[in-house]
């Protein structure tokens, strides 16, 4: 018996090595207490604001930035694990480091902590930690998270990515947005009118792009006759000169244009391919997908689009997969 506790705590001990050279611990982090002393906590490269909400809402308002809180605790695991494991995937920290981050601990005995957590019960009628809120510019509340802690980078994506627009966007309201097509021919969002729509941002040099892309063509020769449409929308710096012979090539069979800056903020910005957002008759965003999906996702929500008008996509994948996504440089993004 005593050697196998001894083998299990020399198991133990070695698995704790690679923390000691700056490499994460996975679940082990969840157990071991954020640093003290540091005003502004790092997770992976994200930095954040402790105490501090004022200061987080006078630099949003400088930068024009949403405002991310978290509701925290010092002795809080799941806290700790969010951090460690949720925030530091690619795809969900390309979205956070366009914020302001603020940690508001509610767990200790000082004075912070108990106007933290009367801050949290009375606007939010909770003291669940980790609680997450998503905050605009000027102090308005995009959204909550209260679910607190999830495995499902897409579930989190989809709350970061809340954006006015995504509630109440229509195809009217997106009708002065024109694109170029291959021919050179202008057009606009407006022809989407009445259609269920898959947006998708690409790149030719973009590895998970060109597992979707046949899927799409796909899609596009199935469903066209139903009211369904793709449109892609390229990332290559030179333009056509890459997509032209791309398009020929694969034999790409729906509209593709090169974006507009105008058109990708529109849906809160795009830090990552591939994606894509699921836009259905009435032109509002049903769905928003940030890196590869599985093709029987996309499907699903197509046909639930196109036989019920007023179907409402609930996406759940907890569990799911991590998802392959390439993030872009600041000077790749239109």
């Amino acid at each position: 018996t005593r050697l196998l506790i001894g083998m299990v705590l020399v198991v133990f001990a070695l698995s704790l090595v690679p923390g000691m050279f700056g490499a994460r611990l996975g679940e082990i982090e969840a157990y071991i207490p954020p640093p003290s002393g540091n005003a502004a906590a790092s997770s992976g490269d994200l930095q954040w604001t402790e105490n501090d909400l004022a200061d987080a809402f006078a630099r949003a308002k400088n930068g024009n930035k949403n405002v991310l809180v978290n509701f925290t605790g010092y002795a809080c695991t799941n806290c700790h694990w969010m951090k460690a494991n949720m925030f530091t995937k690619p795809e969900v920290a390309g979205v956070m480091k366009n914020m302001v981050l603020v940690d508001l601990y509610t767990d200790g005995t000082d004075a912070a902590s108990v106007a933290n957590q009367k801050l949290e019960e009375d606007k939010f009628k909770t003291v669940a930690i980790p609680f997450y809120v998503l905050y605009d510019a000027n102090q308005n509340v995009l959204a909550t998270f209260p679910k607190g802690l999830t495995r499902n980078p897409d579930e989190y994506l989809a709350f970061l990515n809340t954006r006015p627009e995504a509630a109440g966007t229509t195809v009217a309201a997106l009708a002065g947005e024109p694109f170029k097509t291959l021919e050179g021919a202008a057009f606009s969002t407006a022809d989407w009118k009445g259609k269920v729509v898959v947006l998708n941002y690409w790149a030719t040099w973009c590895v998970p792009c060109k597992t979707e892309i046949p899927w799409f063509i796909e899609f596009e020769q199935r469903y066209k006759n139903r009211g369904f449409a793709v449109l892609g929308v390229s990332f290559d710096d030179d333009g056509w000169i890459s997509v032209r012979p791309y398009m020929a090539a694969h034999k790409i069979n729906y509209r593709v244009a090169i974006g507009s800056d105008e058109l990708s903020q529109m849906y809160g910005g795009v830090d990552s391919l591939p994606t894509s957002f699921i836009i259905d008759r009435s032109g509002r965003i049903a769905a928003t997908h940030v890196g590869l999906v599985d093709k029987r996702d996309y499907q699903n929500e197509i046909l639930k689009l196109l036989e019920d008008p007023k179907a409402a996509i609930d996406i759940d994948r907890d569990g799911a997969a991590p998802r392959l996504a390439v993030l872009l440089r600041p000077d790749q993004r239109p």
